[in-house]
């Protein structure tokens, strides 16, 4: 079976992970087989990797058919082992690995500590905004998200707060400006929330209950844009040579998940 990519996706002939040109997206196949109607797909973003099944729904007699690869959803929806979040309208507030005071249950740092701009394997200090990192130069090529949990609202929110940082940071920054600029709108109280008029996704989040739910929603996400923004900084310079942002990061600059900016 001859498997050909999109054109958004790296070039390889056999549908296997390339480790020298690691996959940001795979969002098409065109598959030619003249009795295959089953096949294991991989997808690859740098740090991790998923496993998808799909089936084709094609006659045997054809013989092209296009597959199109979904978004990745939050593994929060459902590998929780029990622990249940609380909801602020339909917003969880998901443990976080963080230093920054608010309402989140705060998960442990790993054993033995990682550099600022890795994260754990899937474990107990595996957060949403490490998932957040790892999926958003996958997901931010998508206009069209099907939401399967609560999870995934936070997981849209992670990944629309690291567009924005990212456009704050210009190819010439060196990191100190380019923490004054990021920090500078993590640390600014001043955004919208589910149910603010200004917020962008209401028609996909329900509003707090009252204005002391709506504080409180507002002091986890500023833990969240936080912690997105240190984590992000990290990766941004972490191969840096001349002290200026990782191109490769920048070139996501434009792109706009789901066509939304907060």
């Amino acid at each position: 079976m001859t498997v050909h990519t999109g054109p958004r996706a790296a070039k390889t002939r056999s549908g296997a992970h390339n480790p020298g040109k690691p996959l940001a997206y795979l969002g098409s196949l065109i598959l030619e087989s003249p009795s295959t109607n089953y096949v294991r797909l991989s997808r690859y973003s740098k740090g991790a990797s998923y496993n998808q099944n799909l089936r084709l729904s094609s006659a045997s007699s054809q013989r092209r058919t296009i597959v199109e690869m979904p978004a990745y959803n939050s593994r929060f929806n459902e590998e929780m082992d029990g622990y249940i979040p609380r909801l602020i309208g339909n917003v969880p507030l998901l443990p976080l690995r963080t230093r920054t005071r608010g309402p989140a249950e705060v998960l442990p740092s790993p054993n033995p500590p990682l550099p600022p701009n890795e994260s754990p394997e899937w474990g107990d200090s595996f957060d949403i905004v490490d998932e957040a990192l790892q999926l958003f130069r996958a997901n931010t090529f998508f206009r069209n998200f099907e939401i399967q949990g609560p999870a995934d609202r936070l997981l849209i929110y992670g990944i629309l707060f690291i567009s924005e940082c990212l456009s704050k940071i210009r190819p010439t920054h060196g990191v100190r400006d380019a923490t004054k600029e990021v920090m500078n709108s993590a640390l600014d109280l001043n955004f919208s929330v589910p149910g603010d008029p200004g917020f962008p996704l209401n028609q996909m989040y329900e509003p707090p209950h009252d204005r002391q739910d709506a504080e409180q929603l507002r002091q986890y996400l500023a833990q969240v844009r936080q912690e997105l923004a240190t984590r992000l900084l990290a990766r941004v310079y972490e191969d840096s040579e001349d002290g200026k942002p990782s191109k490769w990061w920048l070139s996501f600059t434009k792109r706009k998940f789901m066509g939304k900016a907060l």
